[in-house]
């Protein structure tokens, strides 16, 4: 078995990774981005046309659901770090006096959501560099993906393995 600590490096090798793959794309020119994006339309040309769907809103569609994707997959690697961490230092055993709702046991979905939507702030701003342009719309939709992705993790972790849940303010 991966010890904890173990664990917590390979999510940080991820996480950079994922970060790094992120923002790689974020720095790629228009041309080579909608080079990507159109090889995926075109391997969905059936899906497309069952759906009655133009190739231009259909490259709308496969660019959005990438940046859902990718920052899913973020928001799950973060919550499974912050679960990690957040259950090895038992902050609230050692400081029970700390009001555990505002003070530093902070729910790794919160901190998922608030790395994911700096990592999204900094990736639209890489945009603006590449000669893309920024979209306001994607930092939402990242930070939804990285949301839905955290709670994913959260949910598993809560239902399946007790011994890693996070602290509840209302078990006090």
């Amino acid at each position: 078995m991966i010890s904890q600590k173990k664990c917590q490096y390979i999510l940080m090798a991820t996480i950079t990774l994922t970060i790094c793959f992120i923002w790689g794309h974020s720095m790629m020119p228009r041309r080579i981005s909608s080079s990507e994006s159109g090889r995926i339309v075109a391997a969905l040309h059936m899906l497309w046309n069952a759906l009655s769907v133009n190739y231009d809103m259909a490259d709308h569609i496969v660019r959005k659901c990438a940046h859902f994707i990718e920052y899913a997959i973020l928001g799950m690697q973060l919550c499974g770090l912050f679960t990690i961490r957040n259950s090895q230092q038992k902050v609230y055993e050692k400081y029970p006096n700390q009001n555990r709702v505002t003070g530093f046991l902070i729910s790794p979905v919160t901190l998922a959501a608030n790395t994911t939507l700096l990592v999204a702030l900094v990736d639209e701003t890489i945009q603006i560099f590449s000669a893309r342009g920024p979209q306001i719309q994607d930092v939402w939709l990242d930070l939804f993906g990285g949301i839905c992705g955290a709670a994913i993790v959260a949910l598993i972790t809560r239902s399946l393995i007790p011994s890693v849940r996070s602290y509840d303010p209302g078990d006090s």
